[in-house]
């Protein structure tokens, strides 16, 4: 009798085990552990330690508002809002709205243009600047030390679409309204042939 119940009791077990998927392991509350760890709340944000005078400090950002428009793209025209201040005393230096022609070189700092990657029109996002992605050993006037540490808050307000927006940007006619005049310079660019074609059609 106990033989029998030995083998029935071994009977249910092992087609109780034929349920488990392939491939699934049976010590899962450990692989549970490890993902939960890994994915935790508790997790450090290189936002949250960010460290000024930091050797090495990479930029770090963290979005305020996602956006609904369209993710921004390489040559896309923009308009954009800003506030910029020093990380070391929380001075404001500079805010302003003005287009730029994402990806485009040397029209703002290297900061900006990793910073401000896969945003959507409509967002807005807080980027923390290391001094090598921004003025550097040199800083900015009497503004920026030498070595500062920034925080800009980004809006991108709108993409910027037509033949009047560009000849506008490319120009520097409307290029930058803001307060402040520190961050970026106006620049009169030679105005492109079809621009200039366009110009003497119309006018």
């Amino acid at each position: 009798m106990m033989t029998t119940r030995l083998f029935v009791l071994l009977s249910v077990l092992a087609s109780t085990s034929a349920f488990i998927a392939p491939g699934l392991s049976t010590s899962y509350p450990r692989a549970i552990i490890t993902r939960r760890y890994e994915s935790s709340e508790d997790s450090e944000d290189p936002f949250d330690t960010y460290a000024i005078n930091a050797r090495d400090q990479p930029l770090a950002f963290r979005d305020v508002e996602v956006g609904s428009g369209d993710v921004i793209a390489e040559g896309d025209l923009i308009q954009v809002e800003y506030t910029g201040k020093l990380m070391a005393n929380n001075k404001q230096f500079d805010e302003g709205n003005f287009k730029l022609k994402y990806g485009e070189p040397y029209r703002v700092m290297p900061g900006w243009t990793e910073g401000i990657k896969g945003m959507r029109v409509g967002g807005t996002r807080t980027l923390k600047i290391p001094p090598k992605l921004a003025y550097g050993t040199r800083g900015a006037g009497d503004t920026i030390p030498p070595n500062a540490d920034l925080e800009f808050q980004i809006k991108i307000l709108e993409k910027k679409d037509g033949i009047v927006d560009e000849f506008l940007y490319k120009t520097g006619f409307g290029l930058n309204v803001k307060t402040g005049g520190v961050l970026f310079f106006v620049a009169f660019l030679a105005v492109s042939p079809q621009i200039d074609a366009w110009i003497a059609k119309t006018f």
